[in-house]
């Protein structure tokens, strides 16, 4: 398991979507220089078995997910979630107060069912080669994972969990090609979003649901300046 190279700064993990994989992270590493960066891969997905004993769902993800930075003594990190990976983590900071310092939501939204434009996975000016190869490697993967986990998705609801957050969360999804932006926040934060006591909302220009690898170096450079922001410590 990873360990912290500097405990005067909180480590980050990246948790990735449903039937995707770490690998979407690889520009974390790659970009963040100055920031510990823990790829994680939730049961089911990159060969990390499935739970024992119990489904897949997002409780079971979220156990996981806590057992493993309790593990890595990686307690008071930030966490970086994509779509499913952040559904995963309001649930994990809501059951597990102190366990994250940040949560960073990457087009991630409390339930199913958000607000137009964030229904369509991608822009008009998505890369067709990109779109491609997302797709297949999320056929590929799916076929892995039991329909619980799906289910938990479909079922899920974060409203609660957010309202519950004592930390600070920040949220960067991409603007579908949509220039109103001011517009965009307002329909996220009607969606449930203004629960949080302490969130800020980005919007990416020119990207969709995948914006960390449509807009890579918008992406990071955001975050990177998000987790400079953020307070050392929760």
């Amino acid at each position: 398991m990873p360990r912290p190279k500097d405990a005067a700064a909180p480590p980050a993990v990246f948790v990735h979507g449903y039937s995707c994989s770490s690998s979407h992270w690889l520009g974390a590493e790659e970009r963040l220089r100055d920031v510990d960066v823990w790829r994680l891969s939730l049961p089911g997905h990159d060969g990390t078995p499935l739970p024992e004993g119990r489904p897949l769902d997002i409780d079971a993800c979220a156990d996981f997910l806590a057992a493993q930075v309790e593990a890595a003594g990686w307690r008071g990190c930030r966490l970086v979630g994509h779509s499913l990976g952040g559904m995963v983590g309001m649930r994990c900071a809501a059951h597990h107060p102190g366990l994250f310092s940040a949560l960073i939501l990457v087009d991630s939204f409390p339930r199913l069912g958000a607000p137009e434009p964030f229904t369509r996975s991608y822009w008009h000016g998505s890369p067709p080669q990109l779109k491609g190869r997302i797709v297949r490697q999320m056929v590929r993967n799916r076929r892995a994972l039991p329909s619980t986990l799906w289910e938990s998705v479909v079922g899920f609801d974060g409203g609660p969990d957010l309202a519950a957050l004592q930390l600070p969360v920040r949220g960067t999804y991409g603007d579908r090609g949509e220039e109103d932006h001011a517009r965009l926040t307002n329909s996220l934060l009607e969606f449930g979003l203004d629960a949080v006591s302490d969130l800020k909302i980005h919007i990416i220009r020119d990207a969709g649901h995948f914006v960390m690898l449509e807009q890579p170096t918008a992406f990071f450079r955001l975050l990177g300046r998000i987790l400079d922001e953020l307070p050392p410590r929760g």
